[in-house]
């Protein structure tokens, strides 16, 4: 699964195997081996990639749906202003559908 999404990000960003490379400090032939899931990265690695793309760890490993780290979506929350019916700063939130999804994951354990 991990593999799948790198890739999947990669190309969404429109990026190269050698760029993302470059960012991680490996070899774009390491890129290949994660996508291709002959290595696995280093726990320091996959907090890079997660960072890099802005999604969660959980999102990378194929356990959620929701991509958004969920410390993201608490701070943007925390910080919302609920009395302003006219602001358009969604950037973190997260859809009724993946809360009650990221609910549901919670519940199962």
């Amino acid at each position: 699964m991990l593999g799948e999404r790198l890739r999947q990000l990669r190309e969404e960003n429109k990026l190269s195997q050698k760029e993302l490379a470059k960012y991680l400090g490996v070899t774009g032939r390491t890129i290949s081996y994660y996508e291709y899931g002959k290595r696995f990265p280093s726990p320091e690695t996959l907090n890079r990639i997660a960072d890099y793309f802005n999604v969660s760890l959980d999102w990378l490993f194929g356990r959620t749906n929701i991509r958004t780290p969920i410390a993201k979506v608490a701070e943007k929350n925390s910080n919302r202003e609920y009395n302003d019916p006219y602001s358009n700063n969604h950037e973190y939130y997260i859809s009724e559908k993946e809360l009650l999804e990221f609910l549901q994951q919670k519940k199962k354990g």
